[in-house]
């Protein structure tokens, strides 16, 4: 019993919603081409049936399925593309494909019951069922009564006709059997892949956030930097360097984490003062911050909101106000060089107010 249950839970799981939704689109994507090659294959068969048929049958019946074959085909090709970019409910998107499934089965069903009573192959509804095992990822709570309903529906048509005496009902069933493990196979290998290429992408992000961000204080790095120097060519620009006071001295007196608390709560007033889109840790105690198109007036308003940031900053245990020297240019950047450049005079300004800092008071 275990076991039954086990395999009904397999049958009938559902993946999350980015998982179904990323299904869904693939299958509007896959079907929007298929559905065109469709269109054309009926219109070949239309000219083929006008230059080789000589009768009824040929004249009438077939040229008819084959327009509505191409009629489903393309009015589902026109509209698909509409139906993925322009619909975002997951329900529309599943109506919309479900009504063209149903529509090419009972076109199927219609085309393999007449050439079953004249005595031809039903070639036709194992082709759509072929197209639906092998070309769209479908749940086996749709699949299933998908493929079964039109396979028991035929053999009940052809056994009122007349007893289904020209089918074998075990390799008749057996085909139907097939395609619904088909097409159970591929949505489980596919679900499966879904997740595995989720995965990659959310280890690829991981992977470049770590390579741009400074893992304690969340700032942007300096290979960060040096990947955004080309978007600051053509502006002027304020770079600020900034030189966190005794950082050495909070380390080897409070200890390392106690220095991260202190680099965490400077990154934080850094950000909430200016962005975190212009804030880099330069270096161990060194941040920088790159303002583009700024006036002297709206730096002068930054610097005081993130002085008087500074001022709040309590850390337990620490008696000591944290304090940072800074120092900032401003000029136009057209080059990576004119980056260097007023970074190297913004250097220079920290350098020279860093004389001016306040003493550690023991």
């Amino acid at each position: 019993m275990g076991k039954f249950k086990a395999i009904i839970d397999e049958v009938f799981s559902r993946p999350d919603n980015e998982i179904r939704d990323r299904a869904e689109n693939e299958n509007l994507q896959i079907m929007h081409l298929v559905s065109l090659l469709f269109a054309i294959s009926e219109v070949f068969a239309i000219c083929l049936f006008f230059l080789l048929g000589n009768g009824h049958y040929m004249k009438s019946f077939s040229v008819r399925q084959a327009i509505i074959g191409f009629s489903i085909n393309l009015i589902y090709h026109i509209c698909s593309k509409a139906i993925n970019y322009k619909v975002d409910k997951s329900l529309t998107k599943k109506i919309y494909q479900g009504a063209y499934f149903i529509s090419l089965i009972i076109w199927s069903l219609n085309i393999s019951y007449y050439h079953y009573t004249i005595g031809e192959q039903i070639t036709i509804m194992y082709m759509i069922l072929v197209g639906i095992t092998c070309f769209v990822t479908l749940a086996p709570r749709f699949s299933i009564p998908l493929i079964s309903i039109p396979v028991i529906i035929l053999y009940i048509l052809m056994y009122r006709y007349d007893g289904a005496r020209g089918m074998i009902a075990v390799n008749y069933f057996s085909f139907g059997i097939m395609f619904m493990a088909g097409s159970f196979i591929r949505y489980k290998l596919k679900i499966r892949s879904l997740n595995q290429m989720r995965e990659l992408e959310r280890i690829n992000i991981a992977l470049d956030r770590e390579a741009r961000e400074d893992p304690i204080t969340g700032l942007r790095n300096r290979l960060c930097l040096s990947n955004d120097y080309d978007n600051y060519h053509g502006h002027r620009l304020c770079v600020i360097m900034i030189d966190i006071d005794y950082f050495k001295r909070y380390n080897d007196t409070y200890g390392h984490q106690i220095g991260d608390l202190v680099l965490k709560d400077i990154a934080n007033a850094t950000i909430e003062a200016f962005s975190k889109e212009s804030s880099y840790r330069y270096g161990g105690d060194e941040l920088m911050v790159v303002v583009k198109d700024p006036t002297e007036k709206y730096i002068n308003q930054k610097l005081k909101q993130w002085l008087d940031l500074l001022s709040n900053i309590s850390i337990e245990g620490v008696p000591h106000t944290l304090t940072c020297s800074y120092g900032y240019a401003m000029c136009e950047v057209y080059s990576t060089d004119d980056f260097l450049k007023l970074q190297k005079l913004a250097d220079e300004m920290l350098y020279e107010n860093k004389k001016n800092r306040p003493k550690w008071d023991e």
